[in-house]
């Protein structure tokens, strides 16, 4: 079964499987002590946007590198507002390594939230929510990775949630990682392009905003793909609808 939660295997010491979630919960705690959470904003971005991009223009491989280990801390300590550094990369990197900077960095930090969560808790969570994980498992029995895909390509589920599930069900580590690589490309192409039209609005002296973005042309077909990804949870819901109704009236 593809989708099968993995038998019990002898309990680890409590103070070994808690480590990985002891230096997770520290690293928040640290992260937002320091204030540096606020720095990730529309506003810092439009205060600091000299800077950053002189910085980024300076350091054409260090850039990219340092965004996406800035990228993959934040995902795995689950900081809000993550967006606004894929937009971030956008503007100094375009569209293209702006991408690919953010989703190096949000896979990879998506892979440590999932070691972490199986390390620690799969075996806790197996014994306690059975009935809840055994649903998800007859989900994935139509096929794993195509779960996999379709959860990171229409991002109904939160991010942080599609990181923690799947560590307690029969899901490898590299299938995992190569289902979020691949299924946040498009979502997060369209980010970037709102955040390489930033560049446009700055040369003709406007402040940042998003709605001064989508008054470029080149910005409003990935914005119209990305409603339509929003919409195909609704036409998925309806066509299941019609063909289970179809199937009952055959019966």
């Amino acid at each position: 079964m593809s989708g099968s939660v993995p038998s019990s295997q002898p309990a680890k010491p409590l103070w070994l499987r808690l480590l990985p979630v002891v230096i997770i919960v520290g690293g928040i705690i640290t992260l937002r002590q320091s204030g540096l959470t606020q720095y990730i904003s529309l506003s810092a971005l439009e205060e600091f946007h000299g800077t950053l991009r002189a910085w980024s223009q300076a350091n054409p491989i260090l850039g990219p590198v340092a965004v996406a280990g800035i990228y993959a801390l934040g995902t795995a300590l689950s900081v809000p507002g993550m967006v606004w550094v894929t937009l971030a990369a956008g503007f100094l990197f375009g569209t293209l390594v702006g991408a690919a900077t953010v989703v190096t960095g949000a896979t990879l930090g998506a892979v440590i939230i999932f070691l972490a969560a199986r390390y620690a808790f799969a075996d806790v969570l197996r014994a306690k929510a059975g009935r809840w994980l055994e649903k998800v498992d007859k989900e994935m029995e139509q096929g794993q990775i195509s779960y996999l895909l379709t959860v990171r390509l229409i991002p109904v589920i939160p991010f942080w949630i599609a990181n923690l599930v799947p560590a307690f069900l029969d899901v490898k580590a590299r299938t995992f990682a190569w289902t979020t690589f691949v299924g946040i490309i498009p979502l997060v192409a369209v980010y970037c392009s709102v955040g390489a039209g930033f560049g446009t609005l700055i040369e003709n002296g406007e402040s940042l905003s998003i709605a001064g973005v989508l008054k470029d042309p080149k910005i409003i077909a990935p914005m119209v793909g990305l409603i339509a990804m929003s919409m195909l949870p609704i036409v998925l819901r309806k066509l299941r609808g019609r063909n289970n109704a179809s199937a009952e009236g055959e019966v």
